[in-house]
């Protein structure tokens, strides 16, 4: 008898055990595609906020970016949000149009940039674009035609 109660005892233990080791195995991924998500919603906004609002000011979100280290966390990439918004200057800098300005990403396997539809892309572009020397002289030709 004592050996059955034993036996049932440490089987009762190997189950248990089976049945946690299942639920914690499970936890981290959960916990991962839900990071996956909150970052993309930080992204979108912030990509709304650039692209949507008329006061939009590069350098002061630049500055506040330095000073919040806010991390953005994407299913291949890890980036800080000052790291996106340089990307995002130097992508309107060497970019005249919306697919030069895409492709940079690409080119870079920078794939966050695929979270964003078309519109918001190209409101993006042009508002980065006005921040940049080219965007200055294309304000500029358009007063002064040459």
């Amino acid at each position: 008898m004592k050996g059955l109660k034993i036996f049932c005892t440490v089987l009762l233990i190997i189950f248990q055990g089976g049945i946690c080791a299942q639920e914690y195995s499970m936890y981290p991924t959960k916990q991962r595609d839900r990071g996956v998500e909150m970052a993309n919603r930080g992204f979108r906004k912030l990509c709304n906020r650039i692209a949507f609002n008329e006061d939009f000011e590069y350098r002061k979100e630049l500055r506040t970016s330095k000073s919040n280290n806010t991390i953005f966390h994407f299913r291949d990439t890890v980036i800080s949000k000052t790291q996106v918004l340089r990307h995002f200057k130097k992508a309107a800098r060497k970019s005249d149009n919306i697919e030069e300005f895409q492709q940079y990403f690409l080119k870079r396997k920078l794939h966050y940039i695929k979270v964003l539809d078309r519109k918001t892309l190209a409101e993006i572009h042009h508002t980065i674009r006005l921040t940049t020397l080219k965007g200055y002289f294309d304000i500029l030709e358009m007063f002064c035609p040459i």
